[in-house]
C-alpha cells in the first residue's frame, strides 16, 4: 500500500512540474511532420528575447516524381524545371542537409522528456570471512544475485534555458530552409539560362540553314552569269567562298547546340547523352509587357527574398544562443528517482529480497565554470554582429543584383522592338539586292554584305529577347515571387525569319 502511495505521489509531482509550454512541444514530437515536403516556419518567440516577426514566404512548390524515364520530347522550360527537381544533385544535397537540422530541432524537444534509464544484472561469486572468536574460524558462502532498478532523471526549471534552445534549433531550421530555396531559385535560373541559350542557338541554326540555301542560290546565279560572261570571275569566287562560310557556321552552330544540350540535361540530373527536343523554337517578348518600378522590386526582394530571410532567421538563432549562453550560469531544479529489486539466492549474506523506491528534488549550481560561460556569452554577442553584417551585405547584394537586371531588361524591352524594325529592313534590302544582281543593274558585293546585316540583325534580335527573358526570371527569383506555372510562358511565338 505504501508502494502504491509513493507511486501515485511520484504521478502528480511529475505533471505538476511540468514545465510551461512543454505540453504544446511534446505534442510537436508526436505528430511531427519532419519528414514531409513542405514546412512552417517558427511561430513564437523565446519569453526572454524581444524578436522582430519575420514574414513568412512561400515554400518550394514540390512536384510529384513519375517513375522511370522523364519524356523529353517537346521539353518546355516549365516541364524543365520539373524534371531538374526530381533529379537535381545540388537539390538533394541540400535537402539532406536540412536533416541535420531536423534532428537538432528533435534533440531540443526531447530535453522537455524525462531520462528513463533501466538495469539489470544478474551476478555470483565467492565470499570468505575469518572470526577472530578465541581460535580462528572461518565461513564460506556463494551468493547468487539477480538486481532490476528503473532510474528517473527529469530536469523540471532551467529558468528557460531549453526553450531558448528550442528556438534556436527552430530559427536554424528556417534559415536552412530558406537556404534551400535559394538553392532551388539557382539551379532554376541556371536551367533557364541554358534553356533560353538553346533555343538561341535553335534559332541561328534555322537562320544559318537559310543562309546556305540562299549562299548555294546565289553561287548558281554566279557561277550562271560567268559563263554568259556577264559577271567576272571574282563574283564567283566571292560566291563560293560566301557559300562555304554559311556552311562552317552551320556546322558550327550545331556543334554549339549539342553541347548545349549537354550542359542543359547535365543540370537537370540526366545523361548527357539523352535524346531531346525543345518545344520553344524561338522566343518572343509578351505584347503590353511592362516592368513595375525598381523601387517595387527592391522593396519586395527586402521582404521575401530566401537569401535575405536566411540571414535573418541565422541573426534570431543567434540571439537565443546568446540567451542560453547567459542562461547557463543560473542553477537547474531536476526530478530524480529510482524504485529497484535485488534477489539474494544465499540468504546467509543479505535478505533473499528487497526492493528500493525514493525519490527527489536535485538542485545543481554551476560554481567554477564562469570564465567558459562569460566567454560563451561574448562569442555570441559576436556571432549576432556578424550576422547583421551579414544581412547588411544580403541586402545590398539583392539590391545591386535587382538594380542591374531592372536596367537590362527595359534595354532590352526598347531594343526589341528596334531590332525587330532592323530585321524586316535587313530581309528587304538582301531581297531587293539579289533582284537588282538578277537584273545586273548590282553586285555581288551588295548582295553579301547585306546578307551579312540580315544575318547579323536576326543574331542581335533573338539574342534581346533572350537577355529580356532573362532578366525577368531573375528579377522574379530576387524578389522571391517566382512560380513555374505562372511566370513561364510555354506558348511558341508566331514570329518568321524567312
Amino acid at each position: 500500500m505504501k508502494h502504491r502511495i509513493k507511486v501515485c505521489y511520484l504521478s502528480v509531482l511529475i505533471i505538476v512540474a511540468l514545465p510551461a509550454g512543454a505540453a504544446n512541444i511534446v505534442d510537436d514530437i508526436m505528430n511531427n511532420h519532419f519528414w514531409q515536403q513542405t514546412h512552417t516556419q517558427p511561430q513564437a518567440s523565446a519569453p526572454t528575447s524581444s524578436i522582430p516577426a519575420v514574414a513568412t514566404s512561400a515554400n518550394i512548390v514540390q512536384t510529384a516524381c513519375p517513375s522511370g524515364s522523364p519524356a523529353l520530347d517537346r521539353l518546355t522550360l516549365s516541364r524543365a524545371i520539373n524534371i531538374t527537381l526530381c533529379n537535381s544533385t545540388r537539390l538533394r544535397a541540400a535537402w539532406l542537409q536540412t536533416k541535420f537540422s531536423e534532428t537538432e530541432k528533435l534533440r531540443r524537444i526531447g530535453a522537455y522528456l524525462p531520462e528513463v534509464n533501466a538495469t539489470a544484472g544478474k551476478r555470483r561469486g565467492r565470499q570468505k570471512y575469518d572470526y577472530d572468536v578465541g581460535e580462528w574460524s572461518h565461513a564460506e558462502f556463494k551468493p547468487k544475485v539477480t538486481d532490476i532498478a528503473v532510474n528517473v532523471d527529469w530536469l523540471l526549471f532551467d529558468f528557460g534555458k531549453r526553450e531558448n534552445e528550442y528556438f534556436r534549433a527552430e530559427e536554424s531550421l528556417a534559415a536552412t530552409h530558406a537556404l534551400n530555396n535559394v538553392e532551388f531559385q539557382q539551379v532554376t535560373l541556371d536551367v533557364a539560362q541554358k534553356y533560353y541559350f538553346l533555343v538561341y542557338l535553335q534559332t541561328l541554326v534555322e537562320m544559318a540553314y537559310e543562309q546556305e540555301r540562299i549562299a548555294n542560290e546565289v553561287m548558281h546565279d554566279a557561277t550562271a552569269r560567268h559563263k554568259a560572261g556577264i559577271v567576272p570571275l571574282t563574283d564567283k569566287i566571292q560566291a563560293e567562298n560566301s557559300l562555304a562560310q554559311a556552311t562552317m557556321s552551320r556546322i558550327q552552330y550545331e556543334s554549339d547546340i549539342a553541347k548545349a544540350q549537354g550542359d542543359l540535361l547535365t543540370v537537370m540530373g540526366l545523361p548527357a547523352n539523352s535524346t531531346m527536343a525543345l518545344a520553344d523554337k524561338r522566343l518572343s517578348m509578351p505584347g503590353g509587357a511592362q516592368a513595375a518600378s525598381v523601387t517595387e522590386y527592391i522593396h519586395r526582394a527586402l521582404i521575401n527574398n530566401p537569401a535575405i530571410k536566411a540571414a535573418e532567421y541565422q541573426k534570431h538563432a543567434d540571439i537565443y544562443g546568446k540567451n542560453v549562453a547567459g542562461l547557463s550560469m543560473l542553477p537547474t531544479l531536476s526530478f530524480i528517482g529510482s524504485y529497484g529489486k535485488v534477489d539474494t539466492r544465499d540468504p546467509g549474506i543479505a535478505p533473499p529480497h528487497s526492493d528500493e523506491l525514493w525519490m527527489g528534488l536535485q538542485v545543481k549550481v554551476p560554481l567554477f565554470n564562469r570564465l567558459q560561460q562569460y566567454s560563451q556569452q561574448i562569442d555570441a554577442q559576436n556571432n549576432i554582429q556578424l550576422r547583421e553584417n551579414t544581412l547588411r551585405e544580403k541586402e545590398l547584394e539583392v539590391t545591386s543584383a535587382i538594380w542591374s537586371n531592372y536596367h537590362a531588361m527595359n534595354a532590352s524591352t526598347e531594343n526589341a522592338l528596334k531590332s525587330e524594325q532592323m530585321l524586316k529592313n535587313t530581309q528587304l534590302a538582301h531581297k531587293l539586292a539579289r533582284g537588282r544582281y538578277r537584273s545586273g543593274m548590282g553586285s555581288m558585293l551588295e548582295v553579301l554584305s547585306t546578307q551579312q546585316s540580315w544575318m547579323n540583325a536576326v543574331s542581335q534580335n533573338v539574342n534581346t529577347l533572350t537577355q529580356w527573358h532573362q532578366s525577368r526570371l531573375a528579377l522574379l527569383i530576387l524578389t522571391g515571387g517566382f512560380s513555374r506555372e505562372i511566370d513561364i510562358s510555354d506558348t511558341v511565338p508566331k514570329s518568321a525569319y524567312k
